[in-house]
């Protein structure tokens, strides 16, 4: 390889000698055909890899790339020089850059030459961004960098999709064949991200999986074996068939912790550093990684973004534990707990992160980008869809108007964002205006959640809403009832060991009922689930498995569970489509040789496991009119004079008759206490410190007032503004202290 881009930059640059016999003889030295030689410097007579380059770098490339090596007399190796570039150095890039710039135009070529498809890879940029051409019927795109080149191929049927990824492995190949490189064709190389789907795909998937997940064809000169694969990574980020963001959300989330837990002890544990500096580290360390790239997601699904925000729950609640009030930070929200440790929420931050991009976008996007964009605009989970959310918090969190009124349209949108010169400043404000937000209503609901425990622990009653259960399982074994047959199965597989009955006739991977193979032990008991059939065929001709057994068949499709999810699936995913394999199936139920067949393996296997039994339980009537439930004091006894202070938790403080309603009378006071404060208020000032505080009989209420925005309701000289308070207060007969 290295030896081609000798070859290649020393004859775009104009330096390789009339007579190549000198470098003719070094390659050979080096193990080089004369077959391959030849054909190099045909292929690179013509290129010229600088074509367009500023002189200083030509001169660059050509002083590091003259006097690589030398030769001695009389000595058969060949002596290299520390001049060209190795491995880290900022120069090799740009040179294989260079390369790949001949390599994807040659393959350009190439396709167009042999193919009906259109090149839509074009690196002008948008003219319009009112509308998009349409997508072609065939096309394909490029993308390069450095040594990682992807290809995007679209054909309206499956047969001239499989054409067009043939076409392009072999454009591929001759195009870095003739300048000395070889594509390495193994899996996790060179594949092809393909969502086998339509007309004419389960005889492709079949085809592929007898190859062992291969496509296999013939070329012209050799004979092609290219992975098909369902899921990739491209430049950081994880593209999954079909598209969705699984395995992106789980790195991420992944490489946030890591950062995270590296820091943890010595850093976010200790009390004595501020949570401004331990909220600019974790903003840098932790933040970094699960947001990276993040805006770009397409496919993500409102239960994909809760599941990426609240990986961060964990790391935040044991940082602001001690500012929760007493709520456990598995209580608190997500959001609250980064809205407390004055940080933006992820989904905040997904939002400017987007904002910020479609600036970009309007400036230097590609033709072939907003084409695609373009063409998906009308799908639910679609890119542009997405912006629309992320202009509709822009609206809410800037504090001025700004925009095309109510639309939240990025097409409404984009004159606004592409004309203003300071779109960066209003991010910036809306992001502000955002923490600010996200703290208040954070202080909010933790105080609500802290006067709810004073609450009932007091004796008083939440009003709670009542959810009528339309139907009752009871669980035999113990005491306990269920809204649902599965939550009664649920809990009768923790507690009771309860294991389905399929799990005791699935051995590995086969159906022998009706001889298909489904490549994982969880797949088969789908099918078995959904398939009832084939159940009977093996419950007729096996006794079930030993409970011992089965749980280590468990423990066994745990760990596969586990590799499943970090590769962003479902434990039950369909990698590889079922097959039919030969062999006589079993005989069907209630026959003479099902029958003879369960005491033969009976005899062989004399220990049957019995744990799908443990699902004991009945269905219940739903009790007959409204319940009785206690939602409010009235349904709670008075004050009695038996007992010194009553029956009533909390010894009936919060009662609203009896004697508590006269004590309450002659002993409950209120007071008010007036703030005063010029401009933004501070965190943790004496307003804030009042009104957090519970005082007993006391009906405490804190009233703030700016200076800058209340000039006359401000002047505590006016008897109008005296009244006012009053009226404010909203209790006449009150003390207002100064």
């Amino acid at each position: 390889m290295r030896s081609a881009f000798y070859s290649v930059l020393r004859q775009s640059l104009g330096q390789l000698p009339q007579d190549p016999t000198a470098l003719i003889h070094a390659l050979k030295r080096l193990g080089v055909a004369s077959s391959e030689i030849e054909q190099w410097l045909a292929a690179t007579s013509n290129d010229n890899a600088t074509e367009g380059a500023p002189p200083h770098l030509q001169h660059l490339v050509r002083d590091t790339m003259s006097h690589t090596f030398f030769q001695v007399n009389h000595l058969p190796q060949l002596c290299c020089t520390t001049r060209g570039t190795r491995p880290g150095d900022p120069l090799g890039d740009l040179l294989f850059n260079m390369i790949m710039r001949l390599i994807m135009e040659d393959c350009k070529a190439w396709m167009l030459q042999h193919t009906q498809s259109q090149w839509i890879g074009t690196p002008a940029h948008t003219a319009s961004f009112a509308n998009a051409p349409d997508m072609p019927a065939s096309a394909f795109m490029d993308l390069a960098y450095v040594d990682d080149a992807a290809l995007a191929l679209h054909a309206p049927t499956i047969g001239e999709l499989v054409s067009l990824i043939q076409h392009a492995a072999m454009a591929m190949h001759q195009a870095t064949q003739k300048r000395g490189m070889m594509l390495n064709f193994d899996k996790g190389k060179t594949e092809v991200l393909w969502h086998i789907a339509g007309k004419g795909s389960t005889q492709v998937k079949l085809q592929v999986a007898q190859e062992g997940g291969f496509l296999c064809w013939k070329g012209d000169d050799r004979d092609f074996r290219l992975s098909v694969t369902q899921s990739y990574k491209h430049l950081g980020t994880w593209i999954q068939a079909p598209p969705r963001c699984s395995r992106d959300v789980y790195t991420r989330a992944s490489l946030a912790k890591s950062a995270w837990g590296s820091l943890a002890k010595p850093l976010y544990s200790k009390q004595y550093v501020s949570l401004e500096t331990k909220g600019k580290a974790f903003q840098a360390m932790s933040m970094s990684r699960l947001l990276y790239n993040v805006h770009t997601w397409c496919s993500a699904h409102d239960a994909d973004w809760q599941k990426w925000q609240n990986h961060m729950r964990k790391p935040l609640g044991l940082m602001v534990k001690h500012l929760l009030l007493g709520t456990a930070p598995t209580h608190v929200d997500t959001v609250d707990l980064f809205g407390i440790a004055e940080i933006l929420a992820p989904c905040d931050q997904l939002h400017l992160a987007r904002l910020r991009y479609i600036k970009r976008i309007l400036q230097y996007c590609p033709a072939a980008l907003w084409t695609c964009l373009f063409a998906a605009k009308d799908s639910h989970h679609s890119w542009i869809m997405a912006c629309s959310q992320s202009f509709a918090w822009f609206r809410q969190f800037y504090p001025r108007p700004f925009g095309p009124g109510d639309s939240d349209s990025l097409f409404q949108w984009i004159p606004f964002v592409a004309m203003d010169t300071k779109w960066k400043g209003r991010l910036r404000a809306a992001a502000k205006a955002c923490k600010r937000h996200r703290r208040a209503v954070a202080e909010h609901h933790l105080w609500q959640k802290k006067f709810d425990r004073a609450f009932v622990e007091g004796g008083g009653v939440l009003p709670v809403t009542q959810v009528t259960q339309a139907e009752t399982w009871a669980c035999d074994s113990c005491t306990r009832t269920f809204a649902s047959r599965k939550a009664l199965a649920t809990h009768a597989g923790r507690v009771h060991g309860y294991r389905r009955v399929m799990k005791f006739f699935a051995v590995d991977d086969v159906c022998n009922a009706c001889c298909k193979i489904y490549h994982s032990r969880q797949r088969l008991i789908e099918h078995l689930k959904f398939v009832p059939t084939c159940l009977e065929v093996l419950q007729a001709c096996f006794p079930p498995l030993d409970d011992d057994k089965v749980q280590e068949l468990d423990q066994i499709d745990n760990a596969h569970t586990v590799a499943m999810r970090q590769q962003g699936w479902w434990a039950t995913k369909a990698l590889t489509p079922v097959l039919r394999i030969y062999g006589p199936p079993l005989p069907p139920a209630q026959t003479p040789e099902a029958t003879l067949m369960q005491q033969r393996w009976a005899a062989r296997q004399p220990q049957r496991g019995n744990a799908f039994t443990f699902l004991q339980g009945r269905r219940t009537d739903a009790p007959a009119g409204d319940p009785t439930v206690i939602l409010f004091d009235a349904d709670l006894p008075a004050f009695v004079l038996q007992s010194h202070a009553g029956p009533n938790k909390g010894h009936g403080q919060y009662a609203a008759r009896g004697l508590a309603k006269e004590h309450a009378r002659l002993h409950i006071k209120t007071l008010v206490f007036v703030h005063v404060f010029s401009g933004f208020r501070r965190q943790s000032d004496l307003h804030q410190i009042l009104e957090h505080q519970t005082w007993g009989s006391l009906h405490f209420f804190v009233i703030s007032i700016d200076m800058c925005l209340q000039k006359i309701e401000g002047n505590l000289a006016s008897s109008k503004a005296f009244q006012f308070l009053l009226l404010y207060s909203g209790c006449s007969g009150c003390s207002v202290r100064f």
